[in-house]
């Protein structure tokens, strides 16, 4: 084993055993998206030193990205091979077109208006790029007709959710990819759907990489498809499609 790989396996333990949780709901109260985000040499050593604070900073970066930025939404309209490698994961799962399905990281609505053109009409998604959101109208009017969109983060979004009130939840890198492990994702996720979570991430070369097929078996969800989609596609990165269900 390379010393690369002794250093993923290192930070995957440290998020997925390591972190603790129940300073979630003490730290983060009424956080204001708006607020510029720090970057100080103090603020950056408190957080290497104290990797489990919580913190949305992540999130406030894509907040205020406008469609002349690097993460404009304009990136996110086409459907890209690897979204619609998802997106066939998602249909072929969720036979019922009357089902709520979630995106968890929507964007401008891509996705979603995928499954709008494939018959689906309860469909729900959350993001937090303002900008994205309001474009929605203009970029997929016939949205409207079938999608519940808010513009929160998905931290809030989870908790303000009923139990098992989704069938199948997606999401598409770096909604998940960028959450601190603070937030107990996973468990939240598994609370609010009934029967498939559809993930097409990188493995481990991301900021919070974790044990992820260890935490969505702790929640009663086993996995039951994993696709190394960049071996296949000849694509930089571990990129892979995870498909996990309710036992």
């Amino acid at each position: 084993m390379n010393l690369n790989n002794v250093k993923i396996l290192y930070r995957k333990f440290l998020h997925t055993f390591l972190t603790p949780k129940f300073l979630w709901n003490m730290v983060i109260k009424n956080y204001d998206l708006n607020r510029n985000v720090k970057s100080s040499i103090p603020q950056k050593i408190f957080f290497k030193i104290f990797w489990f604070w919580p913190t949305l900073w992540h999130v406030s970066s894509w907040h205020n990205q406008d469609d002349c930025s690097d993460l404009g939404y304009s990136n996110y309209i086409n459907m890209d091979k690897d979204v619609q490698c998802l997106m066939d994961e998602v249909v072929r799962c969720t036979k019922d077109r009357a089902a709520r399905i979630f995106d968890i990281g929507c964007n401008v609505g891509r996705c979603l208006n995928y499954l709008q053109n494939k018959g689906y009409t309860n469909l729900y998604g959350v993001d937090v790029g303002e900008f994205a959101i309001k474009a929605i109208p203009n970029t997929f009017p016939h949205l409207k007709d079938s999608a519940h969109i808010e513009l929160k983060t998905t931290q809030e979004f989870l908790l303000g959710t009923e139990d098992r009130f989704f069938s199948t939840t997606y999401t598409m890198g770096a909604t998940v990819e960028l959450m601190p492990s603070s937030f107990p994702l996973i468990k939240e996720i598994t609370r609010v759907t009934s029967e498939y979570v559809c993930f097409m991430i990188s493995y481990s070369g991301h900021s919070f990489p974790r044990f992820w097929e260890y935490e969505f078996q702790k929640y009663s969800f086993i996995l039951v498809k994993k696709y190394m989609y960049s071996l296949d596609n000849d694509t930089k990165g571990d990129q892979v499609l995870l498909l996990f269900k309710r036992q």
